[in-house]
């Protein structure tokens, strides 16, 4: 499990992508990503956040308003549960991205946890007997 921290007073709170310093291996198979509220989040208007990576910004939580990161709740990805995703880099590495859409943040703290594992590079599973 990877802890990626996003703080306003680190990071900023600007609409667009924020890439936050955690690059996600390449081959990693995604199963779950949990967002903490340490701090709620706070906005002028009203701000979305999702999560992804660099491909993809809403691959592991489409945007979701700042009234459910205004106190300090979990909140468990939703897009996870349609299914794992498959990170797979490319010309870019593959960080951690929360995308804020709408209005700029103005405060907030959120630790996101991300649980996944990387295949293994045989092609079947043998087992002893």
């Amino acid at each position: 499990m990877k802890r990626i921290l996003y703080s306003f007073a680190i990071h900023g709170g600007a609409v667009g992508n924020i890439v936050l310093d955690q690059q996600l291996p390449d081959g990693l198979i995604v199963q779950d990503c949990v967002a903490n509220v340490v701090t709620g989040v706070t906005s002028g208007g009203a701000a979305t956040i999702a999560a992804g990576n660099q491909t993809t910004n809403n691959a592991y939580l489409t945007a979701t308003a700042k009234a459910s990161f205004a106190t300090t709740d979990l909140i468990v990805a939703g897009n996870l549960h349609s299914g794992p995703v498959k990170i797979r880099n490319t010309a870019s590495t593959q960080q951690f991205v929360i995308a804020v859409g709408t209005a700029a943040l103005t405060a907030g703290v959120v630790e996101w946890y991300v649980q996944g594992f990387i295949p293994s590079d045989n092609t079947e599973l043998t087992l002893n007997p």
